[in-house]
């Protein structure tokens, strides 16, 4: 069932053709408004609905002329941010939040700030200008991208020809176990010179403190440079290893002196250009870490270096500006928002948003570091070295011998092509979709054995965690995104080891450990949102169970971490981060980063009666936020 918002839902909204939207498409894009000259950077939430209470409540997002929404932001329905405003990065409005004109805001959810998100000049950027950039784009890929399955098919039938081996001929198991590895391994070798030279070569175009309009040439420079070397595949297979350090200095980042850890970072590193991504020395990265390497607006963007100081321990999701104000020794906790004006923070530990001060480390994880002396920890770590070597290696193995059976479905294809026509074609392509599922299905269970994950606290060093780094590795796979928003969802979800409800919705972002959460009946997951069962503080790895009851909604951009409990009915709001080991009593809403109680049982019992009255539940929900 779908609920409106407010009554200005069912309006046509609409976009000026001057405005820069860098995040996906929303989906009620009709109840979208963006003036002109106004910017939605990358990774942004702005969807026009919400999943709640088991209802699709739908409601209008206004914003206005000369505007700048900051990267991973959310905009939760029945927003407005009226002309020249501002909403920093990592910040989010609430349902019922309104921006007045001139003002900037920060934060989840977002309060005024004097910081400044975009202090960058315009330039002129003209319609014809944006309309033939478009243009190009599109041209590049009817030109190039769609020629290049013909050129291979030409190029494999002249090889055919000349050494009569054909894939529509039968050929042997053997040969096509070769052509497979041929493939893979050779896309592996050109991808990684790709990685290296091309960015490298656009960057000689560009300067860093140069104001540039955007959609032109260099513009289109450095929208290469993003594109080509932030490669998931190959942060997957170096991740969580001693040889994601390597990789990542590859393909341009500066990491001064490295103190070696075997997991000195994740396997889901972004930038915006990575030779302008500075990390000092003995800083170590959990996941998830976003370098901003640009100032922005809809008409001009300036490149900038982005700094992390030395010493530093960064927890997930955080996504770092090129003017943070974050110096030596400090601890940025999950999800953080980087402050860009104040002072700069040094031997203290962050969290939240807008971001205050806690402890920079805990003593038990002081201590369980202190435990292990220096020749210890070196033995390990080759111990360490070793082991995850051979994760990458059954990694690769894993990802070659799905290429080699979607080879040999192809080549009965083609073998069959005679006869059967376009319907063999098709048949191999429900084939490879359907063996690709349980293929991954099976391989992720594998992984742990055809066992499931149990609470665990252990020092990276020791022989579990690495264990837990191979699951993370081969969980790692293309299916996982697959039927979003749909009942298969919950049937996928269920067949890889999680216990799942009934009716659930679930559009998540990630559930890291699905083993170790557990969805009620009716539960809803947003957009974005993250079920993370785990930390990795200072080198120390803590997991517990995520169980949310019935009915609980987590919304867009929500991050829950482990050993928390949603008792049923719960509402997390949009963009709130709720911390490791709460327990949330029934009935409840919660907000903010860190989570706070926000509804009680009085407040939330409009929720349990959302069925009754859909409508007068949304509008509640944005008296309260005003």
């Amino acid at each position: 069932m779908i609920a409106s918002a407010s009554s200005s839902g069912t309006s046509k909204a609409r976009t000026f053709l001057d405005a820069v939207i860098s995040p996906a498409v929303p989906v009620c894009t009709d109840l979208l408004t963006i003036g002109a000259n106004t910017i939605l950077r990358k990774d942004s939430i702005v969807l026009g609905y919400r999943a709640q209470s088991n209802f699709i409540h739908i409601g209008p997002v206004e914003i206005g002329s000369n505007a700048f929404v900051g990267e991973a932001s959310v905009l939760d329905i029945d927003t407005v941010m009226g002309d020249d405003t501002q909403l920093g990065h990592a910040s989010s409005l609430q349902s019922g939040q309104r921006v007045p004109e001139g003002k900037r805001y920060h934060g989840s959810p977002a309060v005024e700030t004097t910081a400044d998100y975009c202090p960058i000049e315009s330039r002129d950027c003209s319609v014809l200008r944006t309309a033939f950039y478009a243009s190009v784009e599109l041209a590049a890929l009817i030109l190039v991208a769609v020629p290049l399955p013909i050129l291979a098919y030409h190029l494999w039938d002249q090889y055919s020809a000349a050494s009569g081996v054909s894939l529509a001929a039968g050929t042997s198991t053997l040969s096509l176990l070769g052509i497979s590895a041929a493939w893979f391994f050779g896309a592996m070798v050109f991808a990684l010179a790709a990685i290296y030279a091309i960015p490298r070569l656009c960057m000689m175009f560009l300067k860093e403190g140069v104001t540039y309009p955007t959609f032109g040439f260099h513009y289109l420079m450095q929208s290469i440079i993003l594109r080509v070397s932030n490669s998931q595949f190959f942060c997957v297979l170096f991740g969580d290893s001693s040889f994601i350090v390597n990789y990542m200095r590859f393909v341009g980042w500066k990491l001064n002196r490295v103190e070696q850890t075997g997991s000195n970072m994740g396997t889901n590193q972004r930038h915006d250009n990575p030779f302008l991504s500075n990390i000092g020395s003995g800083t170590m990265v959990s996941d998830g870490l976003s370098m901003i390497n640009m100032h922005m607006s809809a008409t001009s963007f300036r490149l900038a270096e982005s700094k992390i100081g030395e010493n530093n321990y960064l927890g997930n999701d955080i996504f770092y500006p090129p003017n943070g104000r974050t110096g030596t020794n400090v601890l940025l906790g999950t999800k953080t928002m980087i402050p860009i004006d104040g002072p700069v923070r040094e031997n203290v530990g962050l969290l939240g948003s807008p971001a205050f001060e806690i402890p920079r480390m805990v003593d038990r994880d002081r201590d369980m570091n202190a435990a292990i002396d220096e020749a210890t920890r070196r033995a390990r770590l080759r111990q360490k070295n070793r082991y995850n070597a051979v994760t990458a290696i059954l990694f690769l193995l894993s990802r070659w011998m799905s290429v080699f059976a979607a080879i040999v479905l192809w080549s009965a294809a083609l073998a069959s092509y005679d006869r059967f026509g376009v319907f063999a074609l098709f048949a191999a392509t429900v084939a490879i979709t359907a063996g690709s599922i349980v293929y991954f299905v099976l391989l992720e269970r594998a992984s742990l054995a055809f066992k499931r994950l149990e609470p665990k606290l252990a020092s990276i060093y020791e022989p579990y965690f690495w264990f837990h780094e191979r699951h993370w590795k081969l969980s790692e796979s293309p299916i996982t995104g697959l039927f979003s928003g749909t009942p298969f969802r919950a049937l996928l979800l269920r067949a890889m080891g999680m216990k799942v409800g009934q009716k659930v919705f679930d559009c998540s972002r990630s559930i890291t450990e699905r083993t170790l959460t557990e969805l009620g009946d009716y539960a809803n997951l947003n957009e974005g949102s993250v079920l993370q069962a785990h930390s990795l503080e200072e080198g120390v790895f803590k997991s517990d169970y995520i169980r949310l009851g019935s009915g609980c909604s987590v919304g867009p951009g929500a991050f829950v971490h482990y050993g928390v409990t949603m008792g049923d009915h719960v509402v997390l709001d949009a963009d709130s981060f709720l911390m490791k080991g709460e327990v949330l009593e029934s009935h409840t809403g919660w907000r903010g980063n860190p989570a706070k109680l926000a509804r009680s049982h009085a407040g939330a019992a409009a929720d349990q009666s959302a069925a009754d009255a859909p409508c007068a539940l949304a509008e509640g929900y944005r008296i309260a936020a005003e």
